[in-house]
Parts: C-alpha cells; structure tokens; sequence
C-alpha cells in the first residue's frame, strides 16, 4: 500500500492504515523514516512486516490527521515529543480495539516516528496510561 496524504484524505488513510494493521491482529502500527520515504509496519507476534509507505514529506500531514483524531482538542506540532490516545471520541476505532495510543518521536532517520499501540477490547488495563485499571 502507497499513500499520498492530502488535507482531504488524510483521515480516510488514517483510519484505514489502522484497520490494516487491526485486522492483521497487530499490537502496534510503526512509522519509521528512511530517507525520503515513510515506511509503515506493524508487530505482529514479536515480527516487524510492512505493510506500506509514503513520501517523508507527505508524513507530517498524515501524523496531523492522526493526532485531529485523538480525544481531546488534537493539537498537533510536528518536530516534538507528544503523545495521545484515541478512543473512538472523535472517529470509529477498528473492531475489538478499545483505545490507540500514539507517540510521536521528531524526525531522525532510520528511527521510529510513530508507535500506535493497541488495546484490544478484553485487555485488562494496568492504569498507567490513565486509563481505569
């Protein structure tokens, strides 16, 4: 899957790169950088496969949409340390996910940009997250 992200359809491909990753029952969706492309992959069963890309610079209005998603007033900055979490305030989750939460690491090449973890509808909450345990 190659993405373009434009402000119309940044949310659509948001929402639908997290129901790919969902449906391949991932625990997490990553964005790591390598030079001018955005390499998307989930972790499924301790392994890392790709699932898609898109240009380096299409990543800060894709991240934009993901973050609009978030509960909560979805201010986003590209180029500094921030997380959220999703849980379906703003836009329907995937089926048997009860809450996405997204860290946003700055631009480095080769490193993560963005994890989205997923907590599957059953899992039992610890409370660190501010979630209720």
């Amino acid at each position: 899957m190659t993405m373009t992200a434009t402000t119309t359809s940044a949310h659509d491909a948001v929402l639908e790169t997290l129901n790919v990753a969902a449906r391949s029952h991932a625990h997490d969706l990553q964005i790591r950088l390598a030079g001018d492309q955005a390499i998307m992959a989930v972790t499924v069963d301790g392994q890392l496969h790709e699932i898609g890309s898109l240009a380096a610079d299409d990543c800060e209005t894709l991240l934009s949409a993901a973050y609009a998603l978030c509960d909560g007033d979805g201010q986003f900055q590209y180029g500094t340390y921030q997380s959220a979490k999703m849980t379906g305030e703003k836009a329907p989750l995937p089926p048997d996910i009860s809450v996405i939460h997204l860290q946003f690491s700055p631009r480095k090449d080769g490193a993560r940009h963005l994890v989205a973890r997923f907590t599957r509808s059953g899992d039992t909450c610890c409370g660190t997250c501010g979630g209720s345990a």
